[in-house]
């Protein structure tokens, strides 16, 4: 997730000599009180690059976290600045001993009471001083010792280019599974029927093998605090996330450029909101998304193709997740959707929709489901077929 402020060049949630060797300062922070710890003395004066992190109980991955940054091999100084919303576990105790073993490096925001995912994401933006920007997540992690060098280089030597990310791993944190970029990277991406990047991620259609993600993206830290400071209409907090409209703002302004290596690995938690098991907090997130999507396309005038082909595809998504909930009525619209704008459903959609609306037959049609994902994709496309 990220978020914003505009240019404060090298403002440090105030003046920078305002920091202090572990001793914590409160300094007014916007909406909030917060404090910075780190060492004035020690830590890198002028950063090409600052790498935004933020972390609320996330003791089990924080450490590697850091690790990962702390290990990237650069021509160039950097600064990892990790916003800890008082957590409740050790978070905030491990992200402090980091600090205290590379007070050169590690800048902590923080603050006596949690201040909720969009003022830490605020505060750390605040912070901000490097020419590029580059995300973690405090439970993802960089496994590729050269990917700031890389990102960097890439801008550096096109200033028409303002965002570059790459492939990464999946972490099931629940299976212990890591999925590997070349074992999920699509053989294939499809042309799209759009030349602008901008309509190709709304549509779907992006053409590299993986969107934006927030845990490798860098980008211009000017165009990043531009994006959000501009646009406040795109990121409010009723959408939920941040990053994703992010992404799309910034593909307005910027040529975007993409990396075919696995840079990071994403955790994949059953309990974040996109990935939660409770199928009703999943549904509403999903809506969210959909309303989320079609406000940017309407906010830029797309065209009416455009926004039917979000509409299908946050349906379809819909309907699946309908199916696994048993909600019936929701289904029902789902599908009236898909139907009005394509005048049919596929085979799929509409095994789901009877195994929603029948329960004695949600058994067999779950079987049926199965069978149907473990299938060749050339055995599938029939299924994806209107009837």
């Amino acid at each position: 997730m990220v978020l914003s402020s505009r240019l404060w060049a090298t403002r440090l949630l105030g003046q920078e000599s305002e920091t202090i060797n572990h001793k914590p300062r409160t300094m007014n922070c916007g909406e909030t009180e917060s404090r910075e710890i780190s060492d004035a003395a020690v830590m890198q004066k002028e950063p090409l690059v600052s790498v935004w992190m933020t972390a609320y109980n996330h003791e089990p991955y924080i450490a590697r976290a850091i690790e990962g940054v702390l290990m990237q091999k650069t021509a160039f100084p950097l600064e990892l600045v990790i916003g800890e919303d008082c957590s409740t576990d050790r978070t905030r105790e491990i992200v402090l001993e980091w600090q205290k073993r590379r007070p050169g490096t590690i800048r902590v925001i923080t603050s006596d009471r949690n201040v909720g995912l969009f003022e830490n994401d605020r505060r750390v933006n605040r912070a901000l001083r490097g020419k590029y920007v580059a995300f973690c997540e405090g439970d993802d992690y960089w496994i590729h010792p050269r990917k700031l060098q890389m990102q960097v280089d890439i801008m550096e030597a096109h200033p028409d280019v303002g965002l570059v990310h790459g492939g990464y791993d999946k972490l099931v944190a629940s299976r212990n599974k890591l999925l590997r970029w070349r074992q999920w990277r699509p053989k294939a991406v499809p042309p799209s029927r759009y030349d602008d990047v901008f309509t190709q991620l709304l549509a779907g259609e992006y053409q590299q093998p993986a969107m934006p993600h927030t845990s490798n993206v860098c980008m211009r830290r000017g165009l990043y605090l531009a994006v959000r400071e501009n646009n406040p209409d795109s990121f409010r907090e009723e959408f939920i996330v941040v990053d994703t409209q992010t992404w799309l703002e910034a593909a307005r302004l910027t040529r975007f450029e993409f990396i075919d290596e696995s840079l990071a690995v994403y955790n994949y938690q059953p309990d974040s909101i996109s990935n939660t098991q409770d199928m009703s907090r999943r549904i509403a997130f999903f809506q969210t998304m959909t309303r989320m999507h079609l406000y940017m396309c309407r906010k830029y005038g797309c065209p009416k193709e455009v926004e039917d082909s979000i509409s299908l595809r946050h349906s379809g998504w819909l309907l699946f997740l309908c199916f696994a909930a048993g909600r019936r009525e929701l289904a029902q619209e789902c599908a009236s959707t898909i139907g009005s704008i394509r005048g049919g459903l596929t085979v799929l959609q509409k095994m789901l929709l009877f195994g929603t609306a029948n329960r004695k037959a949600r058994a067999a049609v779950r079987l049926g489901y199965g069978l149907y994902r473990a299938l060749p994709d050339a055995l599938q496309s029939p299924f994806r077929r209107s009837l």
